[in-house]
Formats: C-alpha cells, structure tokens, sequence
C-alpha cells in the first residue's frame, strides 16, 4: 500500500555520506534545508542507522526538520536521530536530540503518523524547557535602605524609589504563583506543535497505541541516560 505523504510547506534536500570508519554497517545521513529557508532552522541533522534503514532515517529527517520550520517559536533546534531497531521506541536528550527507533517509523503508516509521534517528543521536551525557565523562588520583598535623613510623606518614600521595587516584587512574585499553579502541559504544547505544522487531529489519535508500545520500550534510553 503506497504511503500518503504528509502536507508539509518546505522540502529538504538530502545527501548520504560516507560510512563511518569503525563499522561498515553503518552510514550518516546528512539533511541541509534549501537556501530560501529561514536560517533559524536546522542547517544539519545526522541520523546514524543499519543501511536497510536508510529509507526511514531520510523519512524521519524530512518530517521532524518540515516540523521545526513549522514551529520557529518553539525556541529549540534538535536533531533527529534514528535508531535501527525493530521495536516501538522514541525518547530525547535535553532539547538537543530526539531519538526514535526505525520500528516505531515503519509503525507510522503516514507521515502525518510519524509527525503526530515526533510532536508528542517536542511537546515534552518544551515543557522541560518551560519548567527550567521558570521564576525563582520567593525570597520575599527587597530590603528597605534608607538614605541619609530621608524621609516619607503621605506618598511614600520622597524619590519613588522603594515603591517600584515593591511593584517589581509583586509583579515578579504573581508571575510565579502562575507558573506554579499552571506548570506546562506536555500533550497540549504536542498538539499545538502539531496543529502549527498542518497536521489532523485523526492522526494524533492513531498514534495512541504507538505511543503506548515505545512508553513499554526504555532499552537505548537506559543505555544512553547521563551517571547519576
């Protein structure tokens, strides 16, 4: 059955390059964006994969590089790497890469399919990112320096000084209480990384199982997880 092709704006141009020198089973795959892209995007991403999986390495390359063109909000770049391997299973580092294994690729019957799969990865890695930027602590309000012999009105401090630092505590402070009370939603921010780069709602439904199977699969995220 011929796979539809998803409706992204802006191809990619791909070249394969050469093997690497400690095994000859495997090759880079090289994806540049064509000279009229914005140059905020991804200028390179490398995919490392068994030679018969060449075909899903350059898929994962076309749909996760159209996506991030879709999305220059987001605020991260990653890479995208495919693993060759036959089960379900999807997983990123920071906001630099996002890995996905050729099983769950071949699993994606569309590319609106793979793209759902991939957004559901961005959508926790920007939320990882959210949490990292949000306001510090509560120390409470800045100490009160007086200087010299001044003294306050029925105004306030004679120069303003001390209450716009208190407004700027307060305006710093509910920002936090917001941030706290309404951390970040990774399946939202998924889906509106989806919807921002074209994609059906009917696809993020038929990824749910898929999505399910890779929750079950951890054995390169095991492996490549930093020491504790």
């Amino acid at each position: 059955m011929a796979r539809r092709v998803w409706p992204f704006g802006l191809p990619l141009l791909l070249a394969v390059g050469g093997c690497l020198p400690e095994d000859g089973a495997l090759k880079t795959v090289s994806a540049g964006l064509q000279d009229s892209a914005p140059p905020a995007v991804v200028e390179t991403q490398q995919v490392f994969h068994a030679v018969a999986s060449e075909e899903a390495g350059k898929r994962v390359l076309q749909v996760g590089g159209q996506i991030l063109i879709s999305n220059s909000q987001l605020g991260v770049r990653p890479t995208f790497t495919t693993i060759g391997a036959p089960w379900e299973e999807i997983f990123h580092r920071g906001d630099k890469v996002v890995f996905i294994t050729e099983g769950l690729v071949r699993e994606c019957r569309t590319d609106g399919q793979l793209a759902a799969v991939l957004c559901h990865e961005l959508g926790k890695m920007a939320a990882e990112r959210q949490e990292m930027a949000a306001p510090p602590p509560d120390y409470g309000p800045p100490v009160e320096a007086p200087v010299g012999a001044d003294r306050g009105g029925v105004f306030g401090p004679p120069d303003g000084t001390r209450a716009m630092e208190l407004a700027v505590y307060e305006h710093k402070r509910r920002a936090a209480a917001l941030a706290a009370a309404t951390p970040p939603d990774p399946e939202a921010l998924a889906r509106a990384i989806f919807e921002k780069a074209g994609g059906a709602a009917a696809d993020l439904d038929a990824v749910a199982p898929l999505l399910k199977a890779a929750e079950d699969h951890m054995t390169f995220e095991k492996q490549m997880a930093p020491p504790k």
